[in-house]
C-alpha cells in the first residue's frame, strides 16, 4: 500500500519585491522568489540540498515530490527588510513551546553553512561565523528556557 506524503506546512511572508517561502516544521528551510509561484518552487528545488544537510542528524526529512505538498498556510505582510533579502516576519505558530528534539537538524544545517566562504561580505568567514554564532546562542536560550549556551550534538 503506498504511503499517502503529509504535506510541509508552509509560509509566505510577503514584501514588495520579493517573497519568502519558509516550512513551519524545518528551521532554516526558507527560500525567496518574486512572486509566490517562484518561491514556492525556489522552496521546492531547494528540498534535496535541506536533506543532505540533515543527513548528519539523522532526521527523518524527505524533501517533497511534487510542489504541490507545499501547503500554504499563512500570508504575512513583509517589511523591508524581506525585499532586502531576508525573512523578518515572524508567523504567529513561532509563538508556539519549541520541541528541541529538532537541535541536532538546527545544528547540522549551521555546521553546513559554516563551510560556505562569504567573501563578496568584506569580512573573514571566521568573523561572520562567530558574530552569527552569538546570536544563535541568544535565540537558543530564549527557545530553550535556559541561561546556559548550547552546545552541538553533532
Amino acid at each position: 500500500m503506498t504511503q499517502i506524503a503529509k504535506p510541509i506546512q508552509v509560509y509566505l511572508e510577503i514584501g514588495q519585491t520579493r517573497i519568502f517561502a519558509v516550512a513551519l516544521e524545518w528551521p532554516g528551510w526558507s527560500r525567496s522568489g518574486r512572486d509566490e509561484a517562484s518561491a514556492l518552487q525556489s522552496l521546492f528545488d531547494y528540498g534535496p540540498r535541506y536533506a543532505r544537510a540533515l543527513q548528519a542528524a539523522h532526521l527523518p526529512f524527505h524533501p517533497p515530490e511534487n510542489i504541490s505538498d507545499l501547503l500554504v498556510v499563512d500570508r504575512l505582510a513583509g517589511t523591508t527588510t524581506t525585499d532586502f533579502g531576508s525573512p523578518a516576519v515572524a508567523p504567529s505558530q513561532d509563538a508556539a513551546p519549541v520541541d528541541l528534539s529538532n537541535s541536532a537538524g538546527f545544528w547540522c544545517c549551521w555546521k553546513s553553512a559554516g563551510r560556505r566562504s562569504i567573501p563578496s561580505l568584506g569580512q573573514p568567514q571566521t568573523a561572520i561565523f562567530v558574530q552569527a554564532r552569538a546570536a544563535v546562542a541568544v535565540i537558543w536560550q530564549k527557545l530553550s528556557g535556559t541561561s546556559r549556551k548550547p552546545k552541538s550534538p553533532i
